[in-house]
This record gives structure tokens, C-alpha cells and sequence, in this order.
């Protein structure tokens, strides 16, 4: 009988995310209007330990109804098939803790390339009526 020999191979998978504009409307704006909101977008990688990575863009002044940001990241990824990318987006105080605005988990095995809009939902996930046109436009470049 031959023995069946089962071998890994690590797949090293770059990741490349950049983020162009930001659309909002709706409800996450309830309390103040979008011109007064300073809006980031602080990018997680979730997974295995040498794949976990933070990245934060710069922060748009007082434009948060037409952010634009223009910043690209790349991310090795050395276990694809257990990697999360989290892109939450925030609002800047000035002296204390950010405001959380919007957010979306994507699983980096689900990813495809070029250009994506993802829909962005509340902090427990729901995407309803107040996320509605909530989203960002991304570009998504994946290197093996």
C-alpha cells in the first residue's frame, strides 16, 4: 500500500486595499451635521498572529458627508482562509476618544479584485435604513 503523504503549502497572500471616497446619508448624522464630522478610517487585520496588522488614514477636517482619502495599505496575509478585514470609520474629537460612525467585517477569502463598494453597517452589523448609503469605494489589488 502506499502511503498518502498530505503536504501544506503556505500561501504568503499581499493584500492591498486603498480607499478612495466615503458616501454617508442618513441617521448617523442625526445629531450634527456631516460638514462637522472629522472622519478616519482605521483598517484591521484579524487573524492568525502574524497576520494581525492596524492601519489608520489621515483624518478629513470637517468634511463628513464627502470625505476623500486617497491612502493605500498593504497587508501580508500568511493564512487567507483565517483572515478578517474590519474597516470601521470614526469621527475625530478633538481631546477625547473618537465617535464610532460606520463599520464592515470582511472575510479576505471573500475578497475580490478591483473595485468594490462596501456597505457599511451600524456597530452591531445591521445595515438598515439608517446605513442605508453608508459605504465605502475601495480598491482591492491581492498578490500571491
Amino acid at each position: 500500500e502506499r502511503e498518502r503523504r498530505t503536504e501544506r503549502v503556505r500561501v504568503r497572500v499581499w493584500l492591498c486595499l486603498h480607499v478612495y471616497v466615503s458616501l454617508y446619508r442618513g441617521a448617523p448624522f442625526d445629531t450634527q451635521s456631516p460638514a462637522s464630522f472629522s472622519p478616519f478610517v482605521l483598517f484591521q487585520v484579524c487573524g492568525v498572529p502574524a497576520d494581525q496588522r492596524t492601519e489608520t488614514t489621515h483624518v478629513v477636517e470637517a468634511d463628513g458627508f464627502h470625505p476623500r482619502w486617497d491612502s493605500t495599505f498593504t497587508f501580508p496575509i500568511q493564512a487567507p482562509e483565517h483572515a478578517l478585514v474590519s474597516l470601521t470609520v470614526w469621527d475625530k474629537d478633538v481631546g477625547k476618544v473618537g465617535d464610532f460612525i460606520a463599520a464592515a467585517v470582511l472575510p479576505v477569502s471573500g475578497l475580490r479584485p478591483g473595485f468594490r463598494k462596501v456597505q457599511l453597517g451600524n456597530i452591531s452589523g445591521s445595515k438598515g435604513a439608517d446605513h442605508e448609503f453608508c459605504s465605502l469605494f475601495v480598491f482591492v489589488l491581492m498578490d500571491t
